[in-house]
């Protein structure tokens, strides 16, 4: 669907051009996970261009991780019902009108 290889959809950084900008001011999901997978989906099916680029990340040098292998599994089961309610959803649907005029 995004024509790319994600793999990792949910590091927390962004970057959006105008077309997307716009189109996540009205249409940015709210609910758990939305703004990780179906912000993606919303993006792709706008015809929004996706590409991920790599960014250095460091060790972790203090604490402890906050999920251990069952919270890493429930959350996985949740990314996952996310996406398929994200497909289910009707497409938003945006011209590029739309996009000049605001």
């Amino acid at each position: 669907m995004a024509k790319t290889r994600l793999t990792d959809t949910t590091s927390g950084f962004r970057a959006s051009g105008p077309k997307a900008v716009r189109l996540f001011a009205e249409h940015y999901p709210a609910e758990y996970l939305g703004d990780t997978i179906e912000s993606l989906v919303i993006a792709a099916r706008s015809g929004c261009r996706i590409a991920q680029v790599p960014v250095s990340m460091r060790k972790r040098t203090t604490g402890t991780p906050s999920h251990d292998p069952l919270r890493s599994a429930v959350y996985l089961g949740r990314a996952g019902l996310a996406l398929v309610f994200a497909l289910l959803r009707p497409p938003v649907i945006v011209t590029e009108k739309e996009i000049a005029v605001r």
